[in-house]
Order: structure tokens, then sequence, then C-alpha cells
């Protein structure tokens, strides 16, 4: 496993919560409709498509990726926590695993570990691992 491999779920997650934001600005815009205030009248002949159909397709389309983004990290999970089983060191393993598929910040690892470690304590058992790591 690469640096990069291990560290993807943080940008994967990112990602998502991008894709659950457009998700929510469309859903609000849908809310909201639109209108047209420009008095021309308007026919539903006239070949202009429908903002609210448009919308309610775009709306699908970011369902489906969000769906696709969710599979996409469960897999990367899995594929991480598969290698960090591999450690031979629990505590390098309990690390890896709380910043790499959990996502927790420093304070929180060093929460996971105990009283006896710090923030800094685990930051650095967790870059002296992954410096070996290929990149």
């Amino acid at each position: 496993m690469t640096r990069t491999e291990l560290e993807r779920i943080y940008y994967l997650k990112k990602e998502l919560v991008m894709w659950q934001e457009r998700l929510a600005d469309l859903q609000a815009d849908i809310a909201l409709g639109t209108k047209t205030l420009d008095g021309m009248p308007r026919s539903a002949t006239n070949g202009i498509t429908k903002p609210t159909e448009d919308k309610a397709i775009r709306l699908q389309e970011v369902a489906k990726i969000i769906e696709g983004k969710i599979g996409e990290i469960q897999y990367a999970i899995s594929e991480v926590d598969e290698y960090i089983m591999g450690i031979d060191d629990p505590l390098v393993r309990l690390i890896l695993h709380c910043r790499c598929c959990r996502l927790m910040k420093w304070e929180e690892v060093a929460d996971q570990l105990g009283t006896e470690y710090t923030a800094e304590a685990a930051r650095q058992i967790y870059h002296r691992f992954i410096k070996d790591l290929p990149k």
C-alpha cells in the first residue's frame, strides 16, 4: 500500500461532501422554483425545455454520483482496513485506523490511545510509519 492509497479516503469523503452540498443546492432550487419575470408569454410547445424537469434530472444524476462515491469510500475503507490488519504493532494499527478510516483529528486519536499519549506523539508515530511507504 502507498501513502496516497492510505490517505485517499480523506479526499473521497471531501468529494462526497461537495456532491452532497450540490444535491442540497439543487433541492433548494427546485423547492423555491424559478419564475421568469420578463413578462413574455410562455408556451409548452415553443421548444424550450422545462427548467424544473432539467433540475429534477440533474438531481437524479447527482444522487447517483453520491451513491457511487459512498460505494467507492466503502471499498477504499475495506482495502485500508485489510492492509492495517496486516501490521504487527497494535498501536500503529489503532492510530492508522483512527486517522485514515475514521478521519479523526490528532487530539481525537490521542484520546483513543489513552492518557499516556498526546496528539503530537500519535502524529509522530503515524509519520514514522508512513515515511517508509512508497508514495
